[in-house]
């Protein structure tokens, strides 16, 4: 199979849908002789933070020597960001030829009568095979969505579960509460495997000790007063966790000091379980990760600011960071959602720092709230919008306008945040 047959192929079963459940894709596993049984793997569950957390833990364990899969989503720039070995994607040839072997599984499987799996079981899948292939020595494996039904969660041979900050998102599916999220993400926990935790809310928290209590596994839970001697700043943060003093990242926002001591305290706990991690390997790894999309500085005078935001929870962080890097300033919003997402709470949060605010949609989806629409929405509320639809558009608009000591803030989703990425390199 060539790489482009692979992504038809991968595209005409992306038709099939979505759905939540594990039948099918233990029936594709079992077909490909379940690759997934000889890997080990730190499953990663929560609703905003999983891929900062994953990113401080991987450049920790590639600091430390180990040889490292990851497999993500959604991804920012290209579709083999999905799956990486030592923070490298796949290659085309690799995904062909993985491709290749799913769709000769998924003919066997048809022949059988039994179900077909979906985009995202098949995408795991082709991740299984390639960290096979490759030898790798741990996965870092995050959640498509929620965690016990979610396809991620076929694999058996967990040695941690990671839960990042947990609050109300993909409510349609889920359900309408953090209990009832909180209940579907503890599906990930392992009878006897540890998991660490974010800072959570007290119901949150509640249902994660509860379900870790039932497999009757340890579950250990990061506290604010843990972390001290904060020292924010756009282009280096500093942080004193655990017996380390003055830790160095460089990815801005309030909320990476916490994912980062949620990363540290996993590898603090890996290096209890035999694993060999070093203090060195901890501050030079956490110091080199870098995260895509995630309040990226992406020009300066004036700044531009893209962040993925996408639900409540994330918009408070990122609200709290525009307030503390930037006071006082002027700020151009550049904001597209989806229309399944909450976003009169993403407003009410946001809207009061704007001085303009260019709606856009993500070109060709479904799911994209149109622009036209966004635009009613926030005149109705007596806010400055312009209907820019096209991320191009409204970039021109925006910079244009803003002076040197403006700033334009580009969220509201990762679907359409590349394009501007690639429009200002």
């Amino acid at each position: 199979m060539h790489y482009a047959e692979a992504r038809e192929y991968l595209a005409q079963t992306e038709e099939r849908g979505n759905r939540l459940g594990l039948t099918s894709m233990r029936i594709l596993l079992h077909e490909l002789n379940d690759p997934q049984d000889q890997l080990r793997f730190i499953h990663i569950a929560g609703t905003n933070g999983k891929g900062s957390v994953m990113t401080y833990l991987e450049r920790i364990l590639l600091r430390a020597g180990y040889r490292t899969g990851r497999y993500i989503s959604p991804v920012l720039s290209s579709y083999e960001e999905k799956i990486q070995v030592n923070g490298t994607p796949i290659g085309k040839e690799d995904l062909a030829a993985c491709t290749g072997l799913i769709r000769d599984a998924c003919d066997r499987i048809q022949q059988k009568g039994l179900p077909l799996p979906t985009i995202f079981e098949v995408e795991t899948a082709i991740a299984f095979l390639h960290f096979l292939e490759n030898r790798c020595e741990i996965v870092l494996l995050e959640t498509g969505m929620g965690g016990a039904e979610d396809a991620t969660n076929a694999v058996s041979t967990t040695m941690m579960c990671i839960f990042s900050s947990i609050s109300l998102d993909h409510m349609q599916f889920l359900g309408g509460d953090i209990r009832s999220i909180a209940t579907v993400k503890s599906g990930i926990i392992k009878p006897g495997v540890l998991s660490v935790s974010d800072v959570q809310c007290p119901a949150a928290r509640e249902v994660l000790t509860q379900a870790a209590a039932r497999n009757e596994s340890e579950i250990v839970f990061l506290e604010e007063n843990m972390i001290r001697d904060v020292r924010y700043g756009l282009y280096a943060q500093y942080f004193t966790f655990s017996g380390y003093k003055d830790l160095c990242i460089h990815i801005p926002g309030v909320h990476q000091i916490r994912n980062c001591a949620l990363a540290v305290m996993a590898a603090e706990r890996l290096a209890g379980m035999g694993m060999h991690i070093s203090e060195a390997d901890i501050r030079f790894g956490i110091a080199a990760a870098v995260w895509p999309g995630r309040f990226e500085i992406l020009r300066e005078s004036p700044f531009v600011i893209a962040d993925g935001a996408h639900n409540e929870d994330a918009a408070v962080m990122l609200r709290r960071s525009i307030d503390l890097y930037f006071p006082g300033r002027r700020f151009y919003y550049i904001f597209g959602v989806f229309s399944d997402k909450e976003y009169d709470k993403i407003i009410d949060i946001m809207a009061d720092r704007a001085f303009r605010i260019y709606a856009v949609e993500t070109a060709g989806s479904k799911r994209a709230l149109p622009a036209r629409e966004l635009t009613r929405i926030l005149l109705k509320r007596g806010l400055d919008a312009v209907c820019a639809v096209r991320v191009e558009t409204a970039l021109g608009l925006a910079l244009k306008e803003a002076g040197p000591d403006d700033v334009i803030l580009l969220f509201g989703s990762l679907s359409w945040l590349n394009e501007a990425r690639e429009l200002l390199q």
